[in-house]
């Protein structure tokens, strides 16, 4: 798998509601990436299989210095788009990557704390979320 396109899909698996493997394969199976690929080659008619090892090779490959440099250039492009900063949404490592997340509706008391400890004093979680 190309590179480009493994970034492309790593970034798009974590802005899905199910972000799997399998979503990625079964888009990539769909077409979802065609428009990076060479207009001879789209990846969609060179996959055959739904096996998912082929995608999570390609993304175990990406060199982390290229991938922070892509990141570094979106970082660059939006930065003009606006000045929005959120001080109150603190940011977790999830899989390799960042990714801010806020609790949704009543999950808290949903989900109780089981201990002091799990708490801060706001009574704000502050697990991994």
């Amino acid at each position: 798998m190309d590179p480009l396109i493994a970034l492309w899909y790593f970034i798009w698996q974590w802005l899905q509601p199910k972000h799997t493997l399998e979503a990625v394969v079964i888009d990539a199976r769909r077409g979802g990436a065609d428009r990076l690929c060479a207009k001879a080659k789209p990846l969609s008619k060179g996959l055959q299989s739904k096996a998912t090892t082929a995608y999570s090779d390609a993304r175990q490959r990406l060199p982390l210095e290229w991938v922070e440099q892509c990141f570094s250039k979106i970082a660059a492009a939006l930065l003009p788009l606006g000045n929005w900063r959120s001080q109150d949404l603190p940011v977790e490592l999830l899989d390799g990557s960042t990714k801010r997340l806020r609790p949704h509706g009543d999950i808290s008391q949903q989900f109780p704390a089981i201990g002091p400890a799990a708490r801060n004093p706001t009574g704000a979680w502050r697990g991994c979320w």
